[in-house]
């Protein structure tokens, strides 16, 4: 193997690590932390609190959210542009997933900008609170509401069928048979992570 060929191999295991972890471990809490939007105002506004009081906030979400996340995309971007489809020639399920995950990234980048960008840094510069009411106004409206439960269940689909790629990348599954049952487990992940989120958009919208 060529050094370029061992940077590339090097670099996609990066970029398949840093989608599980830490941004796989990230969404998992995000999520289970909207989804207690479901109990009320109180029990959603007291999570936020707890998270925004954490010691050296900035810098985890700087090591462990953002420059993780620039990268994914980055590369992500990189490999999708290089990508070569024959989903029409080959239309088996792989081929498929395949497709899927480049398509759901290429939205992804244009969802979790326009999400960092409403809640996040506007929070950030002070024009806007981060708790309860905040998100519920900004789903009162409909279209908003449907741009989100494609964002998420986008993101969920893109996380949940990219463990496959990080399984099969690290040597976790090996042979058609570890790869076809690592499916359902993948699968699973996404009715859940998918649940949960549609639990929460559920909880602000209502």
């Amino acid at each position: 193997m060529s050094s370029v060929e061992r940077n590339k191999y090097l670099w996609k295991r990066l970029h398949t690590l840093s989608g599980v972890v830490p941004l796989g471990g990230f969404l998992a809490e995000h999520l289970w932390t909207n989804m207690h939007a479901i109990e009320g105002p109180a029990a959603f506004n007291a999570d936020v609190s707890y998270l925004e009081h954490l010691p050296f906030l900035f810098i985890i979400e700087m090591v462990v959210i953002v420059i993780p996340l620039l990268y994914h995309m980055i590369y992500g971007i990189k490999v999708m542009l290089d990508a070569r489809y024959n989903v029409g020639a080959m239309s088996y399920f792989r081929n498929w997933m395949y497709s899927l995950q480049r398509w759901t990234g290429a939205f992804m980048v244009i969802f979790i900008a326009y999400h960092y960008w409403q809640f996040r840094l506007r929070s950030y510069f002070g024009l806007v609170p981060l708790n309860f009411n905040s998100v519920a106004q900004a789903l009162h409206n409909p279209w908003m509401v449907l741009f989100y439960i494609l964002g998420v269940l986008t993101t969920v689909f893109h996380f949940s069928n990219g463990l496959w790629s990080f399984a099969l990348d690290w040597g976790l599954i090996v042979g058609a048979r570890a790869q076809r049952q690592f499916t359902w487990v993948t699968l699973t992940a996404f009715v859940v992570l998918g649940g949960m989120g549609m639990v929460s958009i559920y909880a602000f919208a209502r």
